[in-house]
């Protein structure tokens, strides 16, 4: 691709970025205007058909250009990353026969054009408000250990503890799902996170693994190419969903949201790292058991990027006795809060690197 059109396709992705910015704008301040405080901010929902609209058209452009100065539009289209493991041409501009497989880590993302940059550095989409889900609850104490500790007061707990410290660190509107001992169905988490326009959904849970003495940590964003120990726990946790057919259908009629997936495997990629690190540093046994996707039906249900973090086992009765300790727990949110952090700081600067675009 000659410098021209290089220029030419960063001033097309440049005015695609201020133009959604604008838009952005224009909205918050027409919600301002006739809604509550509480409501006051577009959040991932409202912006998402027209930002979605903004960059069919953004991407169309961009692609017209390219093919303006190679006049070969095929070509220019096989810029798009393909699925996972397909072969296609690597440099179709210049050398054809050259080939290269996608690895498997980008399957399923849309980028702009050749590069590493996902379309949701495109929009100008802040976070304003974080939703914190406690698993669990009430008459369904979730996995009990050894000594009598449950699932639902651990994740409570640190639910809290983690909301305090976002709160005191950062200026970001954090709710939590449930405050006390108290059933939810997952609907009723789905319902209220969409109801408060999250911008983020972070779902805690703890594992429980009576055949396997681990202790281990793993973070989940939705999908549906799992293993069976996945599908075990996804069966589990979607107990008591209060979900019927025909909404779970409605809802599964929504996935192919692009930039929700790429971002909840963004945020999820970030707390695991956080958590693996911080926590191999105090237990060198820990296990990393990585980011996976899931069909958790609280993930799929909530508009915003979400994700559901296993952060300790209970089955583990060494694990157990350190859960009980309210100094691991603030532990435990210190790290959550760290990953949460860093994924937050590496999205404000998106729009740094569409400036940087060969």
């Amino acid at each position: 691709m000659s410098a021209s059109s290089r220029d030419s396709k960063r001033r097309i992705l440049e005015g695609v970025y201020e133009e959604n910015r604008r838009i952005d704008d224009a909205r918050a301040s027409s919600v301002r205007s006739r809604q509550s405080p509480a409501n006051d901010h577009p959040g991932w929902p409202r912006v998402l058909g027209t930002a979605l609209l903004i960059v069919v058209v953004g991407i169309v452009a961009v692609l017209a250009q390219v093919a303006g100065s190679s006049g070969d539009l095929s070509a220019s289209a096989a810029a798009i990353r393909p699925i996972a493991g397909t072969v296609v041409p690597s440099n179709p501009l210049n050398d054809p026969n050259r080939l290269e497989v996608i690895p498997e880590n980008v399957a399923g993302r849309k980028y702009i054009g050749n590069t590493e940059i996902p379309i949701a550095s495109l929009f100008d989409l802040s976070v304003k408000t974080i939703v914190i889900d406690a698993g669990h609850g009430g008459r369904d104490p979730g996995a009990v250990g050894n000594d009598g500790l449950t699932e639902a007061e651990i994740t409570l707990d640190v639910a809290r503890l983690l909301k305090q410290r976002l709160e005191q660190s950062h200026n970001y509107r954090i709710l939590l799902t449930r405050t006390d001992d108290s059933f939810m169905s997952l609907r009723e988490r789905v319902r209220f996170a969409n109801n408060y326009d999250a911008d983020l959904f972070i779902s805690l849970h703890v594992n429980y693994l009576p055949v396997e003495p681990v202790t281990s940590i793993e973070t989940y964003y939705f999908g549906t190419e799992t293993d069976s120990h996945t599908l075990r726990l996804a069966e589990r946790e979607n107990q008591n969903s209060g979900f019927n057919v025909a909404e779970f259908n409605e809802m599964l009629q929504n996935v192919g949201r692009t930039m929700k997936a790429q971002e909840s495997e963004e945020v999820a990629r970030s707390i695991q790292r956080s958590l693996y690190r911080n926590i191999s540093q105090i237990n060198q046994q820990v296990s990393d058991w990585g980011v996976k996707s899931a069909p958790f039906v609280v993930l799929l249900g909530v508009e915003a990027p979400a994700v559901l973090a296993e952060i300790a086992v209970l089955s583990n009765r060494a694990e157990e006795a350190k859960l009980a300790q309210p100094e691991y727990r603030e532990m435990l949110a210190g790290f959550l809060e760290e990953g949460i952090t860093q994924y937050l700081n590496k999205r404000t600067t998106g729009s740094n690197l569409i400036s940087a675009i060969p």
